[in-house]
């Protein structure tokens, strides 16, 4: 990852270390740190250590889950969000359109935290599945 990627890095995004998914837990200027079990030792990686989780349709549709952060309203708004290639996503809150271009899954976790307050919840397991089923392809 070189530095312009990085600096879309937050506390809570998900990319790639030693190409596996994995969550930052605590950044510096030059490294990201990520909790190793439930012990609470974490282990560091420098930013180009560090690989974006590339975005398709299959990884949003079954591994990407979002959800409205703060204040709990009357009603949670509608949303998807939909990959045409692998740099435009169409957000869809509502029924109002809006397009977009990323590359990686912390992108558009930062801009939709950003943008929409909405916070992205990613399963892994099912990730790490999709992912051996396009191997096996």
């Amino acid at each position: 990852m070189n530095k312009q990627e990085s600096q879309n890095l937050m506390i809570g995004s998900w990319v790639l270390a030693e190409g596996k998914p994995r969550q930052v837990h605590s950044l510096t200027t030059k490294k990201a740190g990520f909790k190793r079990g439930t012990n609470g030792q974490r282990d560091f990686f420098r930013f180009d250590q560090l690989q974006g989780i590339p975005l398709s349709e299959p990884l949003l549709k079954e591994c990407v889950t979002y959800r409205p952060t703060g204040k709990q309203q009357d009603t949670d708004p509608a949303i998807s969000i939909h990959c045409y290639s692998d740099t435009v996503i169409a957000v869809r809150i509502d029924g109002n359109t809006q397009y977009y271009r990323f590359r990686y899954l912390h992108e558009v976790q930062s801009f939709l935290l950003s943008t929409y307050q909405l916070q992205v919840q990613f399963d892994v397991e099912k990730c790490v599945e999709l992912w051996k089923l396009e191997l096996s392809k």
